[in-house]
């Protein structure tokens, strides 16, 4: 799922250059084994929506040094189902009940329904990083 969730964003622009911010030069499988690793050190929980037969989405709740951050990934043939609203109130549910006072989360440049769901979760733009390669 994970791969899956990778391969999506680099359809998004900004998406490859997000990629090559968490994973580097490393191949996918090597960089989640480290993003294990990396969480290892902090508290963090997995939620993974399901139906009868296979996973629709998962999202990733942990907790950092001065906010929550949540990412979610639903699979594009299972979208406008739902999924992803109960990923992320499972997601935001869990990090409030753990005490943080911020969370984040991100919604690429161009992705609407990324961002219509995190807005319609109480979230609100606070900051566009803009890049110049060359």
């Amino acid at each position: 799922m994970a791969v899956a969730a990778a391969s999506d964003i680099s359809h998004h622009r900004g998406g490859p250059g997000l990629l090559e911010t968490w994973l580097g030069d490393r191949d996918q499988a090597e960089a989640l084994e480290a993003s294990e690793e990396k969480l290892a050190g902090r508290l963090h929980q997995l939620f993974v929506a399901v139906n009868e037969e296979e996973a629709l989405g998962l999202a990733l709740a942990a907790l950092g040094p001065s906010a929550g951050f949540v990412a979610l990934f639903v699979r594009p043939e299972a979208r406008r189902q739902g999924a992803g609203h109960q990923l992320s109130a499972s997601a935001l549910a869990w990090l409030e009940s753990s005490g943080v006072g911020s969370i984040d989360t991100i919604a690429l440049p161009g992705d609407r329904e990324m961002k219509n769901l995190w807005e319609q979760a109480g979230f609100k733009a606070r900051l566009l990083t803009l890049r110049r390669d060359g």
